[in-house]
């Protein structure tokens, strides 16, 4: 006894539905690859604007050629068709308190004046990709981040 009788149109179906759900499983493959190389770039960018702010803020006298010196150690080895680095001034502020002063003849008054120095730095990378490329789009992607790093110098004015 046959368990499905006369059901000879239904032999090949699962391999039609296949054929038919191929292709969008590969372009969300393509996909996930995409997005995982952009996110990781992100992340690596994000790192290095973060960790050039962080080396001005300890170091406020280097030069932008140190900095970037450093933040390209940082990012060694990471894939991408190209990083880049720039650093622009963001500005400069001050500000004056008066402060009281504690000594052996009693409190002396000094006013004090604190110079905030800020550089802005941007990094950008650019990554192949695939999936674009499949649509007429180019075929790469670029990550970028900026980080505000400050250095303040305090002195008392006589």
């Amino acid at each position: 006894m046959k368990r499905f009788p006369n059901c000879h149109r239904c032999e090949g179906q699962s391999l039609v539905e296949f054929v038919l759900c191929a292709p969008l499983l590969i372009i969300m493959l393509f996909a996930l690859l995409d997005g995982s190389a952009y996110y990781r770039s992100a992340m690596c960018v994000r790192t290095a604007a973060t960790e050039a702010a962080t080396f001005y803020t300890k170091r406020p006298d280097a030069s932008d050629a140190d900095v970037k010196a450093h933040v390209l150690a940082c990012v060694k080895g990471t894939e991408g068709i190209e990083f880049s680095f720039s650093a622009e001034d963001a500005g400069t502020a001050e500000s004056d308190y008066t402060m009281r002063v504690k000594q052996s003849s009693g409190w002396k008054t000094a006013d004090v004046k604190t110079v905030t120095k800020s550089k802005a730095f941007t990094c950008k990378k650019t990554i192949k990709t695939f999936l674009p490329s499949l649509f007429g789009e180019g075929n790469t992607a670029t990550a970028t981040a900026t980080v505000v790093g400050s250095s303040s110098e305090e002195g008392v004015l006589r």
